[in-house]
């Protein structure tokens, strides 16, 4: 049992395509993760926002996902899981975009950062799903195991995102902004240097 177990996880860990995509979705929930962890202080401390009202922009978070998850599904109709993924990697830098430039403009307020968070989280939802299910088509004879992984993947990913952010608060919406972008970034990254060249040719 555990020579199975053992060997279930090196072929994931030495499967090219199901370790891109677990890091690239893992990259995704290092912008979430730091969304979670600094929007208390952003929203309440920096914004002011009273508290009995921060859980209406957490609806606004909640309502972005429910049409993100129908988006997507619509446009796997019509498109490959990966092209889809590739659209929402692009959504993705360009919430992390708004969230760093919004702070920095005359509009800036609790509302207009809450639409740029809402932008990246968009993205997140065409890319997240398409991401786990391509890294589970090679290991389709271990799914439990492999999405098992990919859990503690991006668990660990996200653990990452929330102390970076900390670390790095300074009293202003700037640090959550970096790291969201940089999270965006990271995921197209991954897609182009990592999973385009071989694993998605097919799919272009």
């Amino acid at each position: 049992m555990l020579k199975r177990i053992a060997a279930n996880y090196w072929l994931f860990l030495s499967t090219r395509t199901t370790i891109g995509f677990a890091v690239l979705n893992g990259f995704c929930w290092v912008g979430i993760f730091a969304f979670l962890s600094a929007s208390p202080f952003v929203f309440l401390q920096y914004y002011g926002v009273r508290a009995d009202h921060y859980g209406f922009y957490f609806a606004l978070l909640a309502v972005t996902l429910v049409a993100g998850a129908a988006t997507n599904k619509r446009l796997l109709r019509r498109h490959s899981g990966t092209r889809v993924l590739r659209w929402g990697c692009g959504v993705l830098i360009l919430g992390g975009i708004a969230v760093v430039l919004v702070p920095m403009t005359p509009w800036s307020g609790p509302l207009t950062i809450m639409v740029a968070v809402m932008i990246y989280c968009f993205g997140q939802t065409l890319v997240m799903p398409n991401a786990v299910a391509a890294a589970l088509e090679p290991l389709k004879h271990m799914a439990g195991t492999g999405s098992a992984l990919l859990g503690i993947v991006q668990m660990l990913c996200g653990a990452l995102g929330g102390y970076i952010v900390n670390a790095l608060y300074d009293g202003t919406p700037r640090p959550m902004g970096v790291v969201i972008l940089a999270s965006g970034l990271a995921c197209s990254a991954v897609y182009a240097a990592l999973l385009r060249p071989r694993a998605l040719k097919p799919a272009e």
